[in-house]
């Protein structure tokens, strides 16, 4: 496997301690390999982490993202969102265990099919 992407998801369980999914997030984080995230993705984190006692931890991970050579950051863009944003219109989760969560509208702007550090699958089939 060559790339992954990381969503916001990935990136608050990796933040807290707390979160069930912060053992696997971690070991995650620690694969040698590409991790692609966007933008959208970094300001949807930092909107989250909008709580004063939030701000240090998401400012030290944003550094840490940033000088990360193993991680490619994807600028805004208009016309990768309207890609997503077509492509979401047509999405159907592949069945009920994955309506509970929003797939991620970046993540089908580059390969709906690929894996997701958090390891839910998802497809742009139609559910049968």
């Amino acid at each position: 496997m060559n790339a992954v992407f990381a969503d916001t998801f990935f990136y608050q369980a990796l933040l807290d301690e707390r979160d069930p999914s912060h053992g696997h997030a971690l070991a995650q984080s620690k694969v040698k390999r590409t991790i692609l995230t966007t933008e959208f993705i970094l300001l949807e984190l930092g909107n989250a982490c909008a709580r004063a006692e939030d701000h240090g931890d998401f400012l030290a991970l944003l550094a840490g993202i940033r000088a990360s050579p193993r991680t490619r950051i994807i600028s805004l863009d208009s016309r990768l969102l309207q890609r997503g944003l077509d492509l979401f219109a047509g999405w159907a989760p592949i069945n009920s265990a994955t309506c509970a969560r929003a797939v991620s509208i970046t993540r089908l702007i580059f390969d709906p099919n690929l894996y997701a550090l958090d390891g839910l699958p998802y497809s742009l089939e139609k559910d049968k």
